[in-house]
């Protein structure tokens, strides 16, 4: 078993805290975010069960800036909405 093959699991726990986040605090860039790492969390899957042995991955020259961008956003949406909610 290689790293790569970790990533899709690792990017679904991700998804499922960043939902959680969402059901929590009800903002629309937690639910982006969430439905971003469960989409790479798909396509991770996909790629390692076609082709286990590729290991130059263009592809995630687009993903991981998206991914950090659409997390960072999702955790600063839900932080400014806990300081404006003292509860």
């Amino acid at each position: 078993m290689t790293l790569f093959s970790l990533f899709a699991a690792v990017a679904a726990v991700v998804a499922l805290c960043l939902f959680a986040l969402w059901h929590r605090t009800r903002r629309t860039p937690a639910l982006f975010a969430a439905a971003c790492w469960g989409a790479y969390a798909c396509w991770e899957a996909w790629v390692q069960w076609r082709m286990p042995e590729a290991d130059i991955r263009v592809d995630l020259l687009l993903f991981i800036p998206v991914l950090a961008i659409s997390a960072a956003w999702a955790l600063l949406a839900a932080s400014r909405s806990r300081r404006g909610n003292p509860t």
